[in-house]
């Protein structure tokens, strides 16, 4: 009998649990636990075999806030966009903010605005940092990145002023448009030796790049902005990637790119290019590259010189790109 006294409570309180989340996932409803408002994900929709917690919305007012990896039986691995975001406070008390270790996404515009966080500590299965997610975040000191980024996308930290010093994990492949634009007071950027992405203006108005002593300025080997003179660029080998913008005010008339590069995505001004002309781009017959830009923003900026077999001059006359064949 003592047997059937145990397991007859416990049975109940698995039934109970299981009636939550059923009712909860298929009405697809929001629930509150503690200050959090929550919702089930269906880890199939993601191709992950688990259920899992999303946090839409904090209620509480504190400073400083460790958020928590489970609710009740399931892991919490998505954050919600504008979580700490109250109309009546605009987000002004949260100072500090600890993530945890289950949350692999820090979802796009979750810190936006957040005017008054200080510090931020990413958990470290962390692999991708959403779009405008600490945009203007005006007091960031600092932050660092776990060993398992790989992505940070557009305005992830823009206006992030008080931002200083950063380092890029070698496994982030990718920082894109803007990700660090006017981040005034940055000034050293560290690491990044993984990347072959680097978006446009995504350091623009900080200080790295203005003081940056050399004219081609480099982030691993990704070209993320020149600042010589020269009429006819050759960039060396080792380069596999130039961020879109590079050249973008450059008084150019040729760039000459090396075997390694991997992709091309590249802008000329438009005055530039009604003043002078089209700028010329040669290209080896070893480079096997992938060209990211869509077609109007190439016709009437670039020739593609290349030897007549090279891929590049294949899709020069597959897309209507004015090219030279040059073996």
């Amino acid at each position: 009998m003592k047997r059937k006294i145990v397991i007859i409570p416990l049975i109940s309180v698995l039934v109970i649990f299981v009636g939550i989340f059923l009712y909860f996932w298929i009405s697809e409803k929001d629930f509150k636990f503690g200050d959090y408002e929550c919702c089930f994900e269906n880890g199939l929709a993601f191709n992950e075999p688990e259920f899992s917690i999303s946090l839409k919305k904090y209620n509480g007012y504190d400073e400083n806030v460790v958020l928590p990896s489970r609710i009740l039986l399931w892991k919490v691995r998505y954050i919600g966009a504008n979580i700490f975001r109250d109309e009546s406070s605009e987000n002004y008390w949260l100072e500090s903010v600890v993530i945890p270790d289950t949350v692999e996404y820090v979802t796009d515009r979750t810190f936006k605005e957040c005017v008054n966080l200080k510090q931020v500590q990413l958990g470290k299965n962390t692999t991708t940092i959403g779009i405008k997610a600490f945009l203007g975040c005006i007091s960031l000191e600092q932050i660092e990145f776990p060993d398992s980024l790989t992505y940070i996308d557009g305005a992830a930290f823009g206006r992030c002023e008080a931002l200083k010093e950063i380092t890029i994990p070698d496994n982030v492949q990718s920082i894109d448009d803007n990700a660090f634009n006017e981040c005034t007071r940055l000034e050293k950027v560290n690491g990044g030796k993984g990347l072959t992405k680097v978006g446009s203006n995504a350091f623009e108005g900080t200080q790295w790049l203005l003081d940056y002593p050399n004219e081609y300025v480099m982030l691993g080997n990704v070209l993320v902005a020149y600042k010589g003179n020269e009429k006819d660029v050759y960039l060396e080998d080792g380069i596999i990637g130039v961020s879109p913008e590079a050249f973008y005010d450059c008084e150019i008339e040729s760039i000459h790119m090396p075997d390694t590069l991997s992709y091309f995505n590249l802008s000329i001004s438009k005055e530039y290019i009604n003043k002078h002309g089209k700028v010329k781009v040669y290209f080896s017959n070893s480079n096997d590259i992938a060209i990211m830009q869509r077609n109007e923003g190439l016709v009437p900026n670039f020739i593609f010189i290349a030897p007549s077999d090279s891929g590049v001059i294949k899709y020069a006359q597959d897309n209507g790109i004015e090219y030279i064949i040059e073996d």
